[in-house]
């Protein structure tokens, strides 16, 4: 496949993940690496034995950064792109890189912990509509006789039951109970649609290329300062650095 096709593919591929995200990246080339922009987000490439592209995308996931990586085997001899050779690092410590399988068990346990959220609130909201209305009463009093003239207040509670109002209330209470499962089993599915881009572990031999989505968590203190984030992927000949400068407003 011509080199030139191959960067249009990755950034075609590259610009369907999408939510949008706070954090601004900034890239810094090394000597010898090329930065240009698709779109307005910036692609880095990295030639020697072997040539990187790197290119900043949307993530799937909120509060994570995702770029989309792509090695081009220029060697005689096949090799594997994984997780394993890839790193990610800040102020000299490592960053998490998210592998396929963590995504989908986070994706998974999100949805689990919503659906039990919205099915405790959906079933306090039917309790309470269940409930008599209670309403609060006020009154004046006089009394007249012979020997006496009094006056005085009067004030309680009244508890009221009317099974058509409970009823409607407990039908709005299914309705938005379903919405708001539909919702979560909506995003949920667009989501894992969405990583299964993500890198696992792929062959490529010489002459060929590999890439996919690369997630990792943001540096920590990054809501504090600015940070410096590195990316590295190695492969049999070389090692490939790609830095970036990162700050939220």
């Amino acid at each position: 496949m011509p080199y030139s096709r191959m960067i249009f593919l990755i950034c075609t591929v590259a610009m369907l993940s999408g939510c949008s995200y706070t954090t601004y990246v900034q890239p810094y080339p090394r000597q010898k690496q090329n930065l240009t922009y698709m779109g307005g987000r910036p692609i880095l490439e990295s030639a020697k034995d072997n040539v990187v592209i790197v290119k900043l995308v949307e993530s799937p996931l909120s509060g994570k950064l995702a770029f989309y990586v792509a090695v081009a085997n220029l060697s005689t001899e096949s090799f594997d792109l994984s997780l394993d050779n890839i790193g990610a690092s800040s102020r000299g410590q490592r960053v998490k890189i998210w592998s396929k399988s963590d995504i989908i068990n986070k994706i998974n346990r999100d949805a689990a912990w919503a659906a039990a959220a919205i099915a405790f609130s959906s079933a306090v909201d039917t309790y309470n509509a269940s409930q008599p209305s209670t309403a609060y009463t006020t009154g004046q009093y006089h009394m007249y006789g012979p020997d006496i003239h009094a006056y005085g207040y009067s004030y309680g509670y009244v508890k009221t039951y009317n099974p058509a109002e409970v009823a409607l209330a407990k039908e709005a209470i299914q309705r938005r109970t379903s919405d708001q499962l539909q919702q979560v089993a909506s995003y949920t599915a667009n989501v894992q649609m969405s990583v299964q881009d993500v890198i696992t572990r792929d062959t490529i031999n010489p002459g060929e290329y590999r890439g996919g989505l690369l997630i990792i968590d943001k540096p920590s203190g990054l809501n504090r300062q600015q940070a410096g984030l590195t990316l590295t992927i190695v492969t049999p000949t070389d090692v490939h650095n790609f830095d970036f400068f990162l700050y939220n407003r």
